[in-house]
């Protein structure tokens, strides 16, 4: 059977004609269609850095942001913005930095109300409104600045003014002002605040010590760069050297770079020249309940490759020197 050309090319001109125009009438009904990001802007992601127990009772939900947009964002008090229970309502960010801002606010509720959630809703324009829960629970969550630390390290009691009254330990940006004298000021004014500051630590007697040890944080290829960048912020909190070991994963090959599926005997490859004094931290998630590697090694095993240096494990670097 013969086609004729020229039908052809016109049903075919028809059908593109036909796809452009659905495309661009579904474009003009969604000004979001095919578009990387909505005009007003990548939304607001509230985030729940952790709680606090505090000494009192009660216990202190720590909120932060990701603002992913390149300018800040201003959301107002409202149904756009705003936490339940409603009665702590009106605490939270209204002005949103670009990037992250951690530690914003906090919300403290009483120990009777310890099992709530508190919930922040925010909504960016036309995007759907992101919520996050604070709640009290998970110890992965717990922010402990409130109790003694090796070096001493507590956050500071922190007042407004020359003698305004101190509170703390600080959860997030929070402080008294009310009784700060002030005057009115315009938008784009400098003021001058004053602040006085006191450090309450005292260091745990019974707290580990690790002043000229050298403290070995095993990793792999994902978490390497982001913990070398910290290794001397550790290093000067712990009066220790600390070195990052980002180790290779053999057994299932290069490109698997996180941390929970090292191998034992990739980890003894990657350590050597142990010393007596060595402290090497390792990922707990790379054990599992019997305390053996994902590739059948056991960790006494492995404790003995690694003689004389000490060994312990934690999902975080602080859980793991406190259990030293």
């Amino acid at each position: 059977m013969r086609i004729n050309n020229k039908l052809l090319a016109a049903v075919l001109f028809g059908l593109t004609a036909l796809v452009a125009f659905t495309v661009q009438a579904q474009s003009s009904d969604n000004a979001r269609f095919l578009s990387l990001s909505p005009p007003e802007g990548l939304p607001i992601i509230p985030v729940m850095e952790g709680w606090v127990a505090n000494l009192d009772g009660t216990t202190s939900i720590s909120f932060g942001i990701i603002n992913r947009n390149d300018e800040a964002t201003d959301i107002p008090l409202g149904e756009n913005n705003f936490i339940e229970p409603a009665k702590y309502d009106g605490i939270q960010l209204t002005h949103f930095p670009a990037g992250r801002t951690v530690g914003a606010f906090a919300v403290t509720i009483p120990e009777s109300e310890a099992d709530i959630d508190v919930v922040w809703s925010i909504k960016t324009g036309d995007s759907d409104p992101l919520t996050v829960p604070g709640r009290r629970g998970a110890s992965a969550y717990e922010l402990d600045f409130i109790l003694p630390r090796p070096q001493g390290a507590l956050q500071p009691l922190v007042g407004i003014g020359e003698d305004g009254p101190q509170t703390g330990p600080a959860v997030g940006l929070v402080t008294i002002i009310e009784d700060y004298p002030r005057n009115p000021v315009g938008v784009g004014q400098q003021v001058l605040l004053t602040i006085n500051a006191t450090a309450p630590a005292v260091r745990a007697p019974e707290a580990p010590r690790f002043e000229g040890r050298r403290i070995r944080l095993v990793t792999g290829g994902s978490m390497a760069p982001f913990l070398g960048e910290r290794a001397s912020a550790l290093a000067a909190a712990t009066a220790a050297s600390v070195e990052v070991v980002h180790v290779e994963n053999h057994y299932f090959g290069d490109t698997v770079t996180i941390a929970g599926l090292l191998g034992g005997r990739d980890i003894i490859d990657a350590i050597q020249n142990t010393q007596s004094g060595d402290l090497v931290v390792l990922p707990a998630e790379a054990l599992n309940a019997d305390g053996i590697f994902i590739d059948d090694v056991p960790m006494n095993e492995l404790e003995k490759a690694l003689a004389p240096a000490s060994v312990c494990t934690g999902h975080e670097i602080t859980a793991a020197l406190r259990s030293v």
